[in-house]
């Protein structure tokens, strides 16, 4: 059985990259980007096995399509000008209402790109799960923030 997956953040360098690993692997695959086609480039739009969807990951979602797996790669980073509210918009709500859909059509797998940010200032040469946690930035919260829902 052919597996429909989702990949939010597709007009992105990680997220262009695993869309199309995965096209050339066979996958169905639904690719949001916030608008335009980003990296994917305009030749998404003719690609087989391929469906680029527009979409405010921050607004109730609604994808209309199977997805038996979800990689959420998407995320606003803090870069100069980007508002600590745009990053809990954009990171937070989009996140809890992309796990709403999830479950709304029992997706089997959820693989969340987190960041090295949720740790913070780290003391020590390796970080695995029990790296403390000390002094993220707004960014490293949000992203820590969605772990925790998920």
């Amino acid at each position: 059985m052919m597996q429909n997956v989702l990949v939010t953040g597709a007009g992105g360098f990680v997220g262009a990259e695993l869309v199309w690993h995965l096209v050339a692997k066979g996958y169905n695959v639904a690719a949001v980007v916030r608008s335009g086609y980003g990296r994917l480039g305009p030749s998404a739009a003719s690609s087989r096995n391929l469906m680029v969807v527009q979409a405010d990951l921050s607004k109730l979602i609604d994808m209309q399509c199977s997805t038996d797996t979800i990689f959420h790669v998407a995320a606003r980073s803090p870069w100069a000008g980007v508002s600590v509210d745009s990053m809990v918009r954009d990171n937070v709500l989009a996140t809890r209402n992309l796990i709403a859909y999830a479950k709304s059509v029992h997706v089997r797998r959820f693989i969340f790109f987190s960041s090295l940010s949720v740790h913070g200032e780290v003391a020590g040469e390796v970080v695995d799960e029990e790296t403390p946690i000390g002094n993220p930035t707004p960014y490293g919260l949000t992203k820590l923030v969605c772990e925790e829902m998920l």
